[in-house]
């Protein structure tokens, strides 16, 4: 099965793709993609092992 998604491709000064526009109903649904009002898990993690790290050093 094949959906048809609307996108816009925008080309750069060479004529190669260098970006694609998509709509927000379909960006949400891609894998990967972090909503708003999410924070991404290694994002915290790396904030979780930062803290951790400066209170063993105090």
């Amino acid at each position: 099965m094949s959906a048809l998604i609307n996108y816009q491709t925008i080309l750069d000064s060479s004529g190669k793709p260098a970006f694609v526009v998509v709509p927000y109903d379909e960006f949400i649904k891609l894998p990967g993609v972090v909503r708003p009002g999410m924070i991404p898990n290694e994002v915290v993690g790396k904030h979780i092992m930062n803290e951790i790290h400066a209170a063993s050093l105090a």
